[in-house]
């Protein structure tokens, strides 16, 4: 088991992403990561670099590098996190999020399936953190499906 979080994972994720500077507006959002082999082992949490795109129903595009750090516990369990900065990119009559710099946090729980894949439930918030006077932030949960290679 140990040997298997010492390689490249590809994740694919379907979210609901919940945007601040529009109430009640929701939209439906695919993700696509990349995390290297993990380049260091500190305290039980293995560290990789990341890459990420997520595309949303309104034809919005993120994407992204950054750290990413899992935390595998009992076996059978995890829990990630990243902090990825990237670029967004929105669409004619998309949702605006201010410039275009944005950074992305996450975390999520999951679990080891018994084909050797990973299935989490995670959180992320987007925001530009104060580098444009205009600063809306979007909220997403996505179920995401974790395999190594």
């Amino acid at each position: 088991m140990e040997a298997e979080t010492w390689q490249s994972e590809l994740i694919f994720g379907l979210a609901r992403e919940d945007f601040q500077n529009r109430r009640g507006y929701r939209a439906l959002a695919l993700d696509l990561e990349l995390h290297s082999a993990p380049l260091w082992r500190v305290g039980g949490f293995d560290i990789a670099r990341a890459g990420a795109i997520t595309a949303d129903d309104e034809g919005d595009i993120w994407t992204g590098i950054g750290p990413a750090v899992i935390r595998r516990f009992a076996s059978r369990y995890f829990f990630e996190a990243s902090l990825v900065t990237g670029y967004y990119d929105q669409s004619p009559g998309g949702i605006e999020l201010g410039p275009g710099l944005e950074f992305r946090t996450l975390g999520g729980i999951g679990m080891r399936l018994p084909n050797g894949a990973d299935l989490s439930i995670a959180t992320d918030h987007k925001s530009n953190r104060d580098t444009g006077s205009f600063n809306p932030g979007v909220e997403k949960l996505s179920l995401r499906y974790r395999f190594g290679f």
